[in-house]
């Protein structure tokens, strides 16, 4: 069929593609997850009284 390795093509660019965000966002989750760690140390630390 005349067309069909194009969408093929296309289509492994588009999972790619999909593939890449995936990670981006993984990562974008990561330094959340990191972000939120150091803000509830920080909480904590606060929390904690004085000797």
């Amino acid at each position: 069929m005349f067309g069909s390795k194009k969408r093929e093509e296309e289509h492994e660019e588009e999972v790619a593609e999909v593939s890449r965000r995936e990670a981006e966002l993984a990562e974008d989750a990561t330094e959340t997850d990191d972000s939120f760690s150091d803000t509830n140390e920080a909480l904590e630390a606060e929390e904690e009284p004085n000797p």
